[in-house]
């Protein structure tokens, strides 16, 4: 009879080991990338669920899931009895830091800051030399069909070669940015938080370290305003000694 309750209890045991990881995800991925989700480990049970509203979904997925892959839905403590794990599908997460659930004893809480650094930084340089490069008011003359006698001086490129560019915000971004700007011969200002640590460690991806002869300026000492203004370079500029440090 203890022989068959040992069996029982090991059978239990091994049951909750090879027992699937729930994970509820509330992006509209396409089924092509539910596919390529669902192929990563049979140890990972998807929910896919679309939706707008935490009531969309139904109590008992909310109950069972261990893992959430949320935008912006986010359910009360009480319905997460099981949630462990928390991944945003952006980077920025200001608006939810003040949620109840984030605050729950044990959870972990993720988000894709720096995964979108290569692409993001790629459209700031191609917004950099389009705009060196007169290509908005170029489209604008040929959406109307005119050919300015002017358009020598008007269209004149302008040359990055020698130009200062500044950062605000010296993140994953910003740091992909300065190396994809360093073969323009371009001056660097940087500004960030934290101006005690301007270095950050090498890693396999370049972009996370930073290039020789970035020059580090400005700190943030306020809360920023809710929309950058144009000047918002100038405004930074005047918390620290632009002359230090210099990497």
């Amino acid at each position: 009879m203890a022989t068959g309750k040992i069996e029982v209890i090991l059978c239990f045991i091994i049951h909750l080991l090879i027992m699937p990881i729930e994970t509820l995800v509330t992006i509209p991925f396409s089924e092509e990338i539910q596919s390529q989700l669902r192929s990563i480990s049979p140890n990972l049970n998807f929910t896919f669920s679309a939706s707008q509203r935490t009531s969309d979904i139904p109590e008992d997925v909310w109950k069972k899931a261990e893992v959430l892959y949320t935008g912006h839905i986010l359910p009360e403590i009480a319905q997460t009895a099981a949630l462990k794990w928390v991944q945003f599908h952006y980077a920025g997460i200001d608006r939810f830091v003040e949620e109840p659930l984030l605050k729950k004893n044990g959870l972990k809480i993720t988000t894709l800051s720096g995964a979108a650094a290569p692409h993001i930084a790629e459209h700031i340089l191609t917004m950099i030399l389009s705009l060196s490069r007169q290509i908005p008011a170029l489209l604008n003359s040929q959406k109307k069909a005119e050919w300015p006698k002017d358009r020598y001086d008007r269209f004149a490129a302008v040359e990055l070669s020698g130009k200062t560019v500044g950062i605000v915000g010296y993140g994953s971004i910003g740091r992909q940015l300065a190396w994809l700007l360093q073969p323009f011969g371009v001056n660097i200002l940087a500004t960030k938080r934290d101006m005690m640590h301007t270095k950050t460690k090498a890693t396999p991806r370049k972009a996370q370290a930073t290039p020789a002869g970035i020059s580090f300026t400005g700190c943030i000492r306020r809360k920023p305003p809710a929309r950058w203004p144009g000047s918002a370079i100038t405004w930074l500029l005047p918390c620290h000694s632009p002359a230090k440090p210099t990497i």
